[in-house]
């Protein structure tokens, strides 16, 4: 089961390596709906999807480290920790007009689920 932290990290270190940022908007969206917690598969709250969101930005502007394996390194920039902090409340708002889902049917990069 992997964490808030491990999970804002993911989609963090995602969002900088990527080429296109509406590409990787999209895939945050994405995977973040799709989190439910492990004993219920149920979606989890917006509260939590809201502190993942401000987790990868502060990941992206620098405020937090990364959590990266040794002997792997990469830069963020200025212009990442910019954009991903122009698009926060748009985020937010597609995060929270999700469909609530009952189960979490649907796995991307082998789901991530929470101990409830």
């Amino acid at each position: 089961m992997a964490t808030v932290i491990e999970i804002a990290n993911d989609l963090a270190k995602s969002f900088v390596l990527s080429q296109n940022k509406k590409f990787a908007v999209r895939q945050i969206v994405i995977e973040i709906n799709c989190l439910a917690y492990s004993d219920s598969k149920k979606s989890i709250e917006f509260e939590v999807k809201a502190t993942i969101v401000q987790l990868i930005f502060e990941l992206i502007s620098g405020q937090r480290d990364f959590l990266l394996k040794e002997g792997v390194a990469f830069i963020t920039t200025a212009k990442d920790g910019f954009l991903f902090s122009g698009i926060m409340q748009h985020l937010l708002k597609k995060l929270d007009n999700a469909p609530r889902q009952k189960d979490a049917e649907i796995e991307l990069n082998d789901g991530y689920y929470f101990a409830h």
